[in-house]
């Protein structure tokens, strides 16, 4: 015998069978019948129906009628028709729009369960021929979407493990007549996009040449769909519109804010208009330039809101160039003044003071040219701009300054020789001028007086007694004051605040007919100011007596001198003490 096992695998062996006659053979082998396995169905049913609460619907139903505002009845019946458990039965049910579930009905074989029905709740296992039921309760609210006569259709749907999703629905029938009710809202904003202001707002601040966007927001607020919606705008002076810039919910559109239509709009749907535009206000006053949107449809009358920008005025320019000049005799080492003694072939140098005190802007192109008078001959090379070399052209066709900021300061110097000119005085008057962009011309003058004494023929003169030349007249003083922080009043009054500067000019003219000499000007500075600078490198400031000193020399008949300095207001000054500068001029006059 052969492995029984091998009939049913490798085959058995059944020796050979000779040719030519019949032959034949039978294997044999046993068997046992074993018990029959039945097949596993897994299947389920489910069962959808409606009751009607509010009118108080007996029983449960495939449909049900209702009104708006009737609470209803739901239930889903799932039902193991296989021939195993099912697990992992879920059941889910989505509202159709008007109807919405009522918090806290869901349950579950009367066990309230929280889950979300509409993404698919877990009801856990079914047994065979067992049923579990769904339930819950619904609102039929107002169709603000569309009206009434109105069928609502809600599927539910059930599914296991290894078995497909299976549905069935439930019909309410909604039989209200309701009313359409047409209306629309409108929203105006702006924002300033130059100024990187994020958010748009009732209301923002501009400046002149900044970029705004306005957007224009409409909504349909009533329950029914609004038809050829229309929106105007028209821009207030001085906004400007941006040709190009409309846009609806951010598609490009015509340029025409007198009539936008947007169309159609459906309930509770908004559309977006947005535009933008310039500020264009040069006036030194401050607007508020308010810009009104209009919107409305078919059976709609037509509303409007609003958004301001407030516009802040412009500051005017205010050019102001101012020149001063100075001389002063080289060769005998003098402090600048405004006329100065000189003998023929002195070396007199002279400086000029251009500032823009009181502008509140640049002066462009601003250009200085000295015209020397006959009898002063210019020094090649000796001309300064700020302490660096000037070309020559300074006394020919000028020179260019460029640029000069508010309250800048720019020096020129340069020096000339003293001609002959014969015996006795001769005054010679040079001046300089100024000039630039949208500012007045300005001129400034100093004197060169030259003295030139024959030498007389010797002769016997007795001494004569000796005499002193009168005091000089008051009249011969003059001082001016200038506020350079804030320039207001006159020469001879003006008002100040804590912290300003002012400038102070002193002039003295020998009104006398005889020299004086030992010229001397004192000034007295008060106690409510404090010293800054003295123009004249003559002058000495001592602090023990706050007194500036000028040593000036002798002074010819008809002769002028001219100092100058700069206090700053230290402390405030009662109204009934104003603020006085003492300056005395002690002189000594010498016999002629």
């Amino acid at each position: 015998g052969q492995p029984e096992t091998n009939l049913f695998s490798n085959g058995i062996n059944i020796g050979d069978i000779e040719g030519c006659w019949e032959f034949s053979g039978a294997v044999m082998f046993k068997a046992k019948v074993g018990q029959q396995q039945p097949n596993i169905i897994r299947d389920l049913s489910i069962n959808k129906t409606v009751r009607n609460i509010t009118s108080g619907q007996s029983g449960d139903s495939d449909s049900a009628n209702a009104k708006v505002n009737d609470r209803l009845l739901y239930k889903i019946s799932v039902f193991n028709n296989g021939n195993a458990t099912l697990t992992n039965v879920i059941v889910r049910d989505n509202l159709p729009s008007p109807l919405s579930i009522v918090s806290g009905t869901l349950k579950v074989d009367n066990d309230s369960n929280f889950g979300n029905l509409a993404n698919g709740i877990n009801i856990g296992s079914i047994n065979i021929g067992v049923s579990k039921i769904v339930n819950f309760e619904a609102i039929v609210n107002n169709p603000t979407s569309f009206f009434v006569p109105l069928t609502l259709v809600n599927t539910s749907f059930a599914k296991a493990d290894n078995v497909n999703e299976k549905s069935d629905s439930a019909t309410v029938y909604v039989s209200d007549n309701i009313q359409p009710n047409r209306d629309l809202s409108i929203n105006k904003t702006v924002r300033n996009v130059t100024a990187w202001q994020g958010d748009y707002s009732d209301s923002a601040n501009a400046n002149s040449n900044d970029r705004l966007s306005y957007r224009i927001q409409v909504t349909n607020t009533g329950n029914a769909v609004l038809n050829n919606v229309i929106v105007r705008d028209g821009l207030p002076s001085p906004i400007n519109f941006i040709s190009g810039s409309i846009r609806i919910d951010g598609v490009q559109c015509w340029d025409n804010l007198s009539s936008i239509n947007l169309g159609s709009l459906n309930v509770g749907a908004s559309k977006t208009i947005t535009f933008e535009a310039t500020v264009d206000h040069s006036g030194s006053n401050s607007i508020t330039a308010t810009n009104t949107a209009f919107a409305k449809a078919d059976n709609v009358n037509e509303k409007s809101d609003s958004a301001s920008v407030f516009i802040s005025g412009q500051v005017q320019p205010n050019l102001n160039l101012n020149i001063s000049k100075t001389v002063r005799n080289a060769t005998s080492n003098t402090s600048y003044f405004s006329s100065v003694n000189a003998n023929p072939n002195d070396k007199v140098a002279f400086r000029i003071e251009i500032n823009s005190s009181g502008s509140n802007q640049n002066i462009n192109n601003v250009r200085v040219w000295d015209n020397l008078p006959s009898g002063l001959n210019f020094v090649s090379g000796s001309a300064r701009l700020d302490n660096s070399f000037l070309s020559d052209q300074i006394v020919s066709s000028g020179t260019s300054l460029g640029s000069i900021g508010p309250n800048q300061i720019r020096v020129i110097t340069f020096k000339a020789t003293v001609g002959w000119w014969g015996w006795g005085n001769t005054t010679l008057t040079n001046t300089a001028f100024v000039s630039g962009d949208n500012a007045p011309q300005r001129s400034a003058s100093a004197q060169v007086i030259v003295s030139q004494t024959p030498i007389p023929t010797p002769t016997f003169t007795p001494t004569p007694t000796p005499t002193f030349t009168p005091a000089p007249s008051p009249r011969a003083l003059t001082k001016k004051v200038e506020n350079l922080t804030s320039p207001n009043g006159t020469d001879f009054a003006n008002t100040a605040s804590i912290g300003d500067t002012l400038r102070y000019r002193i002039s003295y003219i020998n009104d006398t007919n005889s020299f004086i000499n030992n010229v001397q000007i004192l000034d007295v500075i008060p106690s409510h100011a404090g010293f800054v600078s003295v123009a004249e490198n003559t002058g000495s400031f001592d602090s023990s007596k706050n007194m500036i000193t000028w040593n000036i020399g002798s002074l010819a008949p008809g002769a002028t001198i001219s100092v100058s300095y700069q206090a700053k207001v230290a402390s405030s000054v009662p109204p009934s003490e104003p603020m006085k500068f003492r300056s005395p001029i002690p002189t000594k006059s010498a016999p002629r």
